[in-house]
């Protein structure tokens, strides 16, 4: 919780998919709407998810999951060990 940024959570399907301020960080079926995919492509580095500070990174890969993931309507299973 004390890094977790905005206090979002995506590990939980209602908080995800909340709508929040500025939107919802996923709009299932559309990830330009999505704001989780609008900062995975941010092009400014200071709004970009993960943030510099983390020294993590997302892999063009990746992104492009994430985006077939939210245009298919982002199917939701919960975790087994939950």
């Amino acid at each position: 919780a004390k890094t977790r940024m905005a206090g979002l959570r995506l590990d939980l399907k209602d908080e995800a998919l909340a709508t929040r301020k500025n939107g919802a960080a996923i709009v299932p079926g559309k990830p330009e709407a999505s704001l989780l995919y609008q900062r995975i492509v941010e092009s400014r580095p200071a709004l970009r998810m993960p943030p510099a500070s983390s020294h993590k990174t997302i892999t063009p890969q990746q992104i492009a999951l994430l985006k077939q993931w939210i245009a298919e309507g982002a199917p939701w299973q919960e975790h087994w060990a939950f």
